[in-house]
């Protein structure tokens, strides 16, 4: 009995160690901040945790936004759609023109070398940073 609460106690401090911790908007990155004012204007953020090298950022629209520790935008996900505006002009109008009635519910941003465009019906396409296309694959 008194290993099995012993265990318990060390796996509670443990996972509290290694927890995402909350913290205030106004402690993200001005640059975050700003891609967040000029690409969900009619959101606003509903809690930031922060794990490791990465900030974490709710929307109340239900959109999921990671930055890295300088502010950079890596990923983004929403389930309703997301709009394209921070990718290259050519992606956004392959999108608009071959899947006009699709959205987007992922976009990644892979080590600053590519994008990757996940859409609602589990196709993803990859980008350059131009905006060519490299890839279209159906997710499995």
């Amino acid at each position: 009995m008194k290993k099995s609460i012993i265990v318990l106690l060390i796996l509670s401090v443990t996972s509290f160690m290694f927890a995402d911790k909350r913290i205030s908007p106004k402690k993200i990155p001005q640059n975050a901040l700003d891609f967040i004012s000029e690409h969900f204007p009619s959101s606003r953020i509903r809690h930031v945790d922060i794990d490791d090298d990465l900030y974490e950022v709710k929307l109340d629209s239900g959109v999921k936004i990671e930055f890295n520790i300088d502010g950079t935008w890596e990923e983004i996900t929403g389930r309703r759609g997301l709009p394209t505006t921070m990718l290259p002009e050519a992606a956004v109008e392959y999108l608009l023109k071959t899947y006009p009635n699709v959205n987007v519910v992922k976009i990644e941003q892979n080590y600053n070398n590519f994008y990757e465009v996940e859409l609602k019906n589990d196709l993803e396409i990859y980008f350059t940073l131009s905006g060519e296309i490299i890839n279209e694959k159906f997710d499995m």
